[in-house]
């Protein structure tokens, strides 16, 4: 009998000697005979022998090989077979670990290729295993081996096969954690250390395309320069990294609109093509970037030039593409795109016409699950609109409505090109009269906010998306009522797109109290984890602990993995790369997306994400109660009535195509058209607000308009002779900035808002439904604390000094005290005033106040040492635990936001004072007087102290003030008026006069409280409003 072990060295050497034969690419019949001698010594190789290994792994090469020949899934089930039986002896030898590592690795791409044919349980079950065992081996490493580098690169691209198979953010973050080991693992000058830099920045990128997290697109770019940094010049990816970089600051430049972004991307798209050579992989990457790049250059310069260079740049890309390219339809869109703004320039109807189908062949060729399918949609409908302009054919118009629909409704794609299809879809019903399907886009496009607008995003984020929403909230409800829809129905359409980022406050800052008494570990729960995540900023802490249900979910997902990634040049790839170099290729062409990293392992965005998902399940566990089913959901039509128990809710609306007053009273909800006020006049109108020129005329057209309608349909007809009724006025869009209150005819009669009821504003419902619920268990507010916080700024450098303002705070301390207030005198330093007002009754500020256009979460009031208290300050503070009674703002523009994009977000001062916890705010709509600011606040604060300080007595005493300075205005302008008709040498003094009557309300002085000229402020008792209770 033959020894089985010289048989099996016998075919070992033959199978050796056949394979060094071929020098030439095997064929299917020298792969069969290879794989023939290769088995031989397997099969007359006892199963301890140690030679078992090697010759397994001849084996299992020559099926690979037999794979990429065939791509035959019988060959590559073998190769996946083969894989275990060797994993299976090198773990019961259990030593070997980077032969361990190595054969992981290509156990790894082999069940991703497997993958490709078939997503099925098992295949992804096997990579659990290679998990387990990649652990198992980085736990056998000591600290300073240099393989634990290699073993966490492979730990993270295993774990983003898992995100890219179910777009979990846990399974990303735990990529950006190995990945962010692998590079603290990698010394300095280690030739891997650029590579994983760029994988690092590209995770970054690919949270900042789950969050919209700005600081991860930062982090992005910092660490693919850095990686830039590193590389050697001559580096064959230099190219590579050249054009990543390229790419992120062009995305900065779509969200943040600094120029200087987009010639970073031109200058180093360009660096990357010099370098590449006309043959270079990623040749035609830099040429699709360059045709973005250029076109966001054109649109800024208007320079045809550039819109040339993006079509001929954009047209090579395309002819480089090869058919069956995954990026070729998106670079057919960026063409189109190019075609399109020619048309525009030139208005060539060809241009229009290659625009649409250029976006046709880049649908015919994008895949099922195309994320950019919706917005191509929207581009081949607003192709078909521009058409209609010239044609005039009625099928573009119905085409471009089924484009628009089409990518509403496309749940693969991204939910702001969903959304914006949604919003455009409302004005292309309004032209065809198809109200009933544009209703239904706005209750699509509505259920979309709170997933483009996440809770747990941070203010500014916030901001930024927020201003693509403008205008459409109310559009929706004037659809709403087109299509014959309730009132109810409208006003919830209306509010689910206002207010956004005081909705999400809200959410963090409810009334538990019921929920304590009832369900205590619920009520501990939701406590926990909302404070959780509002303490959540980018530097507030390292670590995260979820919950116990939370873990469960994350465990659970654990389950199923799938291989997506790996890196050109890995070391774990020199195998695959000498045996098979074609397969490398298709995994290679995957890594487009790489990870990203920070010191600290989660970052905050992730941090509060996750934390947001957490509050997520404890408020639906709390909805499932008796009792608590409406927690913090909007309220139902008789919630909204109760809500007007102390009087009218009146929300006006405008459209573009009707204006509405919604009235809300207690047996009922109605709507009162309101056809005399046109959107050209509301645009208008609220332009002249901003500029701060205020006319009677101005005040008299919206009494006319909007005012004396919507009084005459409540019964408010006359002055009241005894008690006042109360009127809360909520004003959308633009009608925002109208001061509602002083509307009227003011020289006679009481053809005045003023004259008719008590106005307070709010913001939204929601805001004040959240207030009186959060509120309601505090009756008069006769409590503790008795603190009043006073401060001023008399001298503000870059200012105009305020000689009046802290003669205002000296006759406040005053009446405060007689009130039986404790004074604190605060100095005006941003740290001091936040101690004093944490267990305040009242906070009253007299100075400046600045209205940021651009940014509103900067505007503020001005502080000592150059120090400001912005409305993003207001909206991290939580004081509903002391519930302080009333913040007086003193100030220029407190209750003012300029940004036309953002006026449905009331995103002021005094809407931030509201959310930090404040029931009353009074503050000013523009430029106010200087001395008229302590007449306004000593009245104010005389009147409750004369009625005692109660919600009636904050609102009536700025009304009656308010009212009596009105009084004087009228008749000092009457005595104007019979002076100007007098002597013609009595002119000089005559004008001189009305300058200085006009501003101070009848005194010689004055100085604005802002850096406005008196003459520009004649009626200058309009601008003080009341917010709250």
């Amino acid at each position: 009998m033959e020894d089985p072990p010289r048989l099996a060295e016998l075919y070992y050497a033959i199978t050796t000697s056949y394979n060094d034969r071929s020098e030439t690419p095997y064929t299917s019949g020298q792969l069969d005979q290879s794989i023939y001698f290769d088995q031989k010594p397997l099969d007359t190789t006892p199963e301890p022998a140690p030679e078992r290994v090697h010759r397994l792994h001849e084996l299992r090469s020559t099926y690979a090989d037999e794979y990429d020949l065939s791509g035959g899934v019988r060959d590559l089930d073998k190769v996946i077979q083969l894989d275990y039986e060797i994993m299976n002896l090198i773990d019961e030898d259990g030593q070997d670990l980077k032969l361990i590592r190595q054969m992981l690795q290509l156990l790894s791409l082999d069940h991703y290729a497997r993958s490709l044919h078939q997503d099925d349980d098992k295949h992804w079950g096997y990579l659990i295993r290679s998990i387990e065992l990649l652990d198992k081996a980085l736990c056998k490493t000591l600290p300073d081996d240099p393989i634990r580098a290699e073993l966490y690169e492979s730990l993270a691209f295993l774990h983003y096969a898992q995100y890219e198979k179910f777009w979990d953010l846990v399974h990303l973050e735990t990529v950006i954690n190995f990945t962010q080991q692998a590079l603290d693992n990698t010394p300095i000058n280690n030739r891997d250390r650029p590579q994983r830099l760029c994988n690092l920045a590209d995770r970054y990128h690919d949270r900042f395309k789950e969050l919209n997290a700005l600081e991860d697109l930062n982090h992005a770019i910092q660490f693919h320069r850095e990686a830039i940094d590193t590389i050697a010049i001559d580096d064959v990816l230099r190219p590579l990294y050249l054009a990543r970089l390229a790419s992120a600051y062009d995305i900065r430049y779509h969200r943040v609109r600094n120029l200087s972004d987009n010639n970073c991307s031109i200058s180093l798209s360009q660096e990357a093509l010099s370098a590449e050579g006309p043959s270079g992989l990623i040749r035609t990457t830099c040429l699709g970037q360059l045709a973005d790049a250029y076109q966001i250059r054109y649109s800024e310069s208007l320079d045809v030039a550039d819109l040339e260079l993006s079509i001929q740049h954009g047209q090579k890309a395309v002819d480089a593409t090869p058919m069956d390219d995954m990026n070729r339809s998106s670079r057919l869109q960026n063409l189109a795109l190019g075609y399109f703004k020619r048309f525009i320039e030139s208005d060539d109807a060809a241009d229009c016409d290659l625009f649409i189908k250029l976006n046709q062949d880049a649908e015919a060729c994008a895949p099922n699950n195309d994320p950019s399918r919706a917005a191509r949609y929207v581009l081949m409908g607003l192709g078909r609109l521009f058409r209609l302009e010239t044609s005039a054919t009625h099928s573009d118009i119905e085409a471009s409505i089924q484009n628009y629909h089409d990518a509403l409704n496309d749940t693969d794609s991204l939910i702001h090109d969903r959304f914006r299809a949604g919003k455009d879809l409302l004005f292309l019903c309004r032209r065809t009269g198809n109200w009933s399907l544009a209703y239904q886009a706005a209750c699509t496009a509505s259920s979309l906010i709170s997933l483009l607008v996440t809770e747990s995003s941070e203010a500014s984020d916030k901001q930024f998306i927020l201003t693509h929403l403008a205008g459409f909230a109310q559009e929706a409800a004037a659809v709403a009522l087109m299509a014959g829809k309730s009132a109810y129905e409208s006003l919830q359409l209306l509010e689910v797109g206002r207010s956004i980022i005081a909705g999400s406050s809200h959410r963090l800052r409810a009334d538990v109290f019921d929920l304590q008494q009832n369900y205590p570990y619920l009520a501990r729960d939701y406590i926990e984890h909302r404070n959780k995540l509002i303490a959540l900023t980018p530097s507030a802490f390292t670590a995260l602990q979820l919950p116990p249900r939370i873990n469960r979910v994350i465990t659970t997902h654990r389950k199923d993995i799938r291989i997506s990634n790996v890196q050109r040049g890995s070391p774990a790839l020199v195998n695959i790369e000498s045996r098979s170099p074609n397969r490398l290729g298709i995994y290679t062409s995957l890594a487009t997306h790489q990870p990203d990293s920070s010191t600290t392992l989660c970052t905050s965005s992730y941090r509060r994400f996750v934390a947001n998902q957490s509050l997520d399940l404890i408020i639906d566990d709390i909805r499932k109660k008796p009792g608590f089913d409406r927690f913090l959901l909007s309220p139902t039509e008789s919630e909204l009535m109760q809500a007007s128990i102390r009087g009218p809710i009146i929300i006006i609306n405008g459209s573009s195509h009707r204006t509405d007053a919604f009235l809300i009273e207690k047996e009922e909800l109605r709507v009162l058209p309101l056809p005399h006020i046109s959107p050209e006049v509301i645009e208008h109108e609220s332009m002249e607000y901003d500029a701060g020129r205020i006319t009677t005329d101005m005040l008299e057209a919206l009494w006319d308009s909007v005012a004396e309608p919507v009084l005459d349909a409540l019964g408010f007809t006359q002055t009241p002779t005894g008690t006042w009724p109360r009127v809360w006025w909520i004003l959308t869009g633009p009608l925002s900035k109208f001061p509602i209150h002083a509307a009227g005819y003011h020289r006679s009669g009481t053809s005045t808002v003023l004259d008719r009821v008590i106005s307070t504003y709010s913001s939204s419902l929601k805001t004040l439904i959240h207030a009186r619920r959060h509120h309601g268990r505090v009756g008069t507010a006769g409590s503790a604390p008795r603190k009043a916080v006073l401060t001023s700024m008399q001298h503000t450098p870059g200012h105009q000094d305020l000689p009046f303002a802290l003669e205002e705070i000296e006759k406040l301390d005053s009446l405060c005290r007689s009130m039986q207030l404790e004074i604190c005198r605060a100095s005006p330093r941003r740290a001091d005033i936040l101690s004093a007002i944490h267990d305040c009754k009242i906070f009253h500020f007299a100075g400046h106040g600045e209205t940021d256009v651009s940014h509103p979460l900067n505007s503020a009031i001005l502080l000592d040492k150059a120090e400001v208290f912005t409305v993003g300050d207001l909206l991290e503070i939580n004081l509903h635990k002391t519930k302080p009674f009333l913040a007086y703002l003193s100030a220029c523009g407190t209750g003012q936001t300029r940004h036309s994009d953002l006026s449905d977000e009331n995103l002021h001062l005094i809407a931030a004072c509201q959310i930090a916890g404040f029931r009353h705010v009074i503050g000013t709509l523009w430029e106010v007087n200087d001395k008229l600011c302590v007449e306004m606040a000593t009245g104010t604060y005389g009147y409750m102290k004369q009625y005692g300080m109660n919600d009636d007595a904050v609102s009536g005493g700025l009304h009656h003030t308010c009212r009596s300075l009105r009084s004087r205005w009228v008749v000092n302008s009457a005595e104007r008026k019979a002076a100007m008709s007098g002597r013609e040498t009595q002119k000089s003094w005559n004008e001189s006069n009305i300058k200085e009557e006009s501003c101070s309300g009848g005194d010689s002085s004055r100085v604005g409280r802002d850096v406005t000229s008196c003459d520009d402020l004649p009626l200058s008792w309009v601008p003080y409003v009341h917010y709250g209770m």
